[in-house]
């Protein structure tokens, strides 16, 4: 055999036949399976230049994807997660199908709870008759009926029957339950003289033309805790829907405002003087307040 590098081959004096290993070509070292006369140019060496031999058909490596190596978990599988879905979805539509009701015995469509309702009466059957609307007036209504004596200007009441009780309100600071009886007598029609002597100068008015001076007695009665409170009382006269207030005398006293205001069960008479037109003598209403919140009342002018 030809050296690689290009320089002749010296067979060395060695004794092959004794190492066991085989005689270089050429040499007929004895024992030597190899016989010079042989041709080895078949023979396939490193040296012939030749490639490692191909891979025999269909071989993969283990690692290469879609080989013959080992195969992939079920888990990683495309088909595993798609038929997890698919049972999710069928179990979920089961128990959806199974909390409606399902089929009935028969095989048949649910029934629905309207379909199982009451059947209407027949045609022939009277209806009941419906509720009549209630007629009683509202809760919290403190209006007395229409027609009340004193609760209008209208119908004012005549306090020589009897007195105009008013009721304080619900609200009222101090006793909700109080109450106060107004009476009215006869009114002086003309009392210039009277309220000219007892009027202060500061409080008196000359009555101008057309004008005269009214006095009307007054008594009230209060039930309730503590004392009335007279700033609560207002009177006025009304003639033709003309409002006239009471004056203010403070000198006179006689006046209404002058005297001490009564407890549960007591009483206050005094007089409320009022500067008209002449023509509205004889006529007109008298219109009181007794309590803060309460609506007027109405006494007849006589």
């Amino acid at each position: 055999m030809a050296d690689p590098t290009g320089q002749s081959a010296s067979a060395p004096s060695a004794d092959y036949a004794s190492t066991g290993l085989p005689a270089p070509m050429g040499s007929s070292a004895p024992g030597s399976p190899y016989a010079a006369e042989m041709s080895y140019a078949q023979a396939p060496t490193p040296f012939h230049g030749q490639g490692q031999p191909a891979p025999a058909a269909g071989w993969q490596p283990v690692d290469v994807p879609g080989g013959g190596g080992a195969a992939k978990p079920v888990y990683k599988q495309w088909w595993f997660f798609t038929l997890i879905g698919v049972l999710v979805i069928a179990l979920i539509g089961g128990l959806t199908w199974a909390f409606a009701g399902g089929d009935d015995a028969g095989g048949g469509t649910q029934t629905s709870t309207a379909a199982k309702s009451d059947p209407k009466p027949a045609e022939d059957e009277p209806e009941p008759p419906a509720p009549k609307a209630s007629s009683s007036t509202p809760s919290g209504s403190a209006k007395p009926a229409a027609g009340t004596e004193g609760t209008s200007m209208d119908n004012p009441k005549d306090t020589t029957t009897g007195p105009l009780t008013f009721h304080a309100s619900k609200n009222d600071y101090k006793d909700p339950n109080a109450s106060l009886d107004v009476t009215v007598g006869d009114v002086n029609w003309n009392a210039n003289d009277a309220a000219k002597s007892s009027m202060s100068s500061y409080s008196y008015k000359e009555p101008g033309a057309g004008q005269v001076y009214i006095r009307v007695p007054v008594e009230i009665t209060y039930h309730g805790k503590g004392q009335y409170e007279k700033y609560t009382f207002k009177m006025d006269f009304v003639h033709n829907g003309t409002t006239t207030s009471a004056t203010e005398n403070y000198s006179d006293k006689g006046e209404l405002i002058q005297q001490a205001m009564p407890r549960d069960g007591g009483k206050a008479s005094g007089y409320v003087t009022f500067l008209i037109d002449q023509s509205a003598v004889n006529q007109g209403v008298f219109a009181v307040t007794a309590f803060t919140g309460v609506d007027e009342g109405y006494i007849k002018a006589k």
